[in-house]
C-alpha cells in the first residue's frame, strides 16, 4: 500500500510514516526496526509532522469521497494515543508544520465544490490547544505545502499542480504571510504548474 507522507523525530532516531492504509507506523530509524502502529483515519493519510519538542504527532487525510472535511489528529508519541482531533478544513488536508518553537500549526489544504473550481485553505492553530489562530484568504487552489521560516515570523505556501483527473486546480502561486497577523506580504507566480513543496 502506498505510503504518502513520512517524518523524522526532532533528535532523529524515530520515524513515522502514513499514507493508504489509514494508520501511522512508528519506526526507530537507527536500526530500521518498527515499533508500532495506531489506527490513524478514515480516510488516507496525507500528512505527518512531529512537533519540535519529540511529544507530539500530527497528521492530516484527504477528503472523504462521500464528502465531509478532512481531519487533523494530534497524537502523543510516546503512548501513540490520540490526545484531540479537529475539523481542520472544509476539504482535504494536504500539508502540515509546526513553527520552530511548537506554538503554531500552519494547515494547508482544500476542497473542489460541484464544477471543479477548487478553492483553498490555509489555517494558523495552537500548537498546543488546537485552536484556530487565523484562516488565510489567498490561495484560488489547492494548498499542497506549508512552512514556516527558521524565526516563525513568516509562512510560505504552495499551490498544488493541476491535475484535473482528481478535480484539483491550482493558482500556480508560492505565497509568503505575516504569521502574526495573516497578512500577506508577497506573491511569486514563477511555477507554470503549481508548487509541490516549500521548505
Amino acid at each position: 500500500e502506498n505510503i504518502n507522507c513520512v517524518c523524522f523525530s526532532p533528535e532523529g532516531s524515530y520515524l513515522v510514516a502514513g499514507g493508504q492504509a489509514k494508520v501511522l507506523t512508528f519506526w526507530d530509524a537507527r536500526n530500521g526496526r518498527m515499533t508500532g502502529t495506531s489506527p490513524a483515519h478514515r480516510q488516507e493519510v496525507s500528512c505527518v509532522a512531529w512537533s519540535p519538542d519529540g511529544k507530539r504527532v500530527i497528521s492530516g487525510e484527504f477528503l472523504s469521497p462521500s464528502g465531509g472535511g478532512g481531519r487533523i489528529r494530534f497524537w502523543d508519541s510516546v503512548t501513540r494515543q490520540m490526545v484531540c482531533e479537529l475539523a481542520g478544513h472544509p476539504g482535504a488536508v494536504l500539508s502540515l508544520a509546526f513553527s520552530r518553537d511548537g506554538g503554531r500549526i500552519a494547515s494547508g489544504g482544500g476542497i473542489a465544490p460541484a464544477g471543479r473550481d477548487a478553492r483553498g485553505t490555509l489555517k494558523i492553530i495552537d500548537g498546543k490547544t488546537g485552536e484556530e489562530q487565523l484562516s488565510l484568504i489567498g490561495h484560488d487552489g489547492f494548498v499542497d505545502s506549508v512552512a514556516f521560516s527558521p524565526d516563525g515570523k513568516l509562512l510560505a505556501s504552495a499551490g498544488v499542480p493541476s491535475t484535473p483527473a482528481f478535480g484539483m486546480e491550482s493558482d500556480h502561486t508560492l505565497r509568503v504571510w505575516d504569521a502574526a497577523t495573516g497578512e500577506q506580504i508577497c506573491t511569486y507566480s514563477a511555477h507554470d504548474h503549481g508548487g509541490r513543496s516549500v521548505v
